[in-house]
């Protein structure tokens, strides 16, 4: 992550300047002690300089002497990339972007009614390629194209009236295809079914995972149902927050 420090949009800087205003006519007027340091920016994707919209974004504030971490507060980028916080009280803070530490802002000390705004160049399309993103993390998740590479149910299982199910996690990257590789079989009730999912992988195709704008790779988790009565084949993205963790272990 590189981070400019640039003239930022006109709706950031009047943001800004509305919350110190409004701070300075409470403090005038006689109210309690108060105090007002905004940190916000536009976050750009570095390769396209495209603005990253609906990033999530969150605000740390780092304690002496440890300098362990504690999020304060979230938001998340509007249409245009940007964003704001008041961080309440003087003190270290550093954004984060997502979920990766390798997408972060600098480190600032602010005091009171300072204003940090920047212009951050996020590395996103090297983030993605080096570790793929759980479904929560994206703007708009894997979705399955209905009938590319569909399964084949075994003939034999078939004409025995024998149904079966397999769970398989894998990544899909930036061209909508399975990663081969990156597949780990998390329930089967058969390895006949497993088989015939895993043959057919190479010809499965998907909708590509997006954030802020840019395709991005992503870990689905995917029932794959064989079964005889109408309507209970297909298969379609499960939750990787409903099943616990999102894992991580592919490269």
């Amino acid at each position: 992550m590189r981070e400019e420090v640039k003239t930022l949009p006109r709706s950031i800087l009047r943001r800004a300047a509305c919350h110190v205003a409004a701070t300075l006519a409470l403090a005038s007027s006689g109210a309690s002690t108060l105090s007002a340091q905004f940190i916000g920016g536009i976050a750009v994707e570095e390769s396209s300089r495209v603005p990253l919209r609906r990033l999530v974004v969150r605000l740390l504030r780092l304690s002496a002497p440890t300098d362990r971490a504690i999020v304060v507060d979230s938001a998340m980028t509007d249409s245009a990339g940007t964003f704001l916080f008041n961080a309440r009280e003087s003190g270290v803070y550093q954004v984060l972007f997502g979920h990766f530490a390798q997408l972060s802002g600098p480190v600032d000390t602010v005091s009171t009614l300072d204003a940090v705004q920047r212009q951050y160049l996020l590395g996103l399309r090297t983030a993605s390629a080096e570790q793929p993103f759980c479904d929560w993390e994206v703007e708009l998740p894997v979705e399955t194209i209905a009938g590319v590479g569909a399964p084949r149910y075994p003939a034999a299982e078939r004409s025995a009236g024998i149904e079966g199910e397999v769970h398989l996690q894998f990544v899909v990257d930036t061209a909508g295809r399975v990663e081969a590789a990156s597949a780990q079989v998390l329930y089967e009730s058969a390895a006949v079914f497993t088989s015939a999912v895993l043959e057919a992988l190479p010809r499965m195709r998907y909708r590509p995972a997006e954030l802020g704008g840019v395709i991005v790779r992503q870990v689905v988790t995917m029932p794959f149902l064989f079964a005889m009565r109408r309507g209970r084949r297909g298969e379609q993205p499960l939750s990787s927050r409903k099943l616990g963790a999102c894992e991580r272990s592919f490269s």
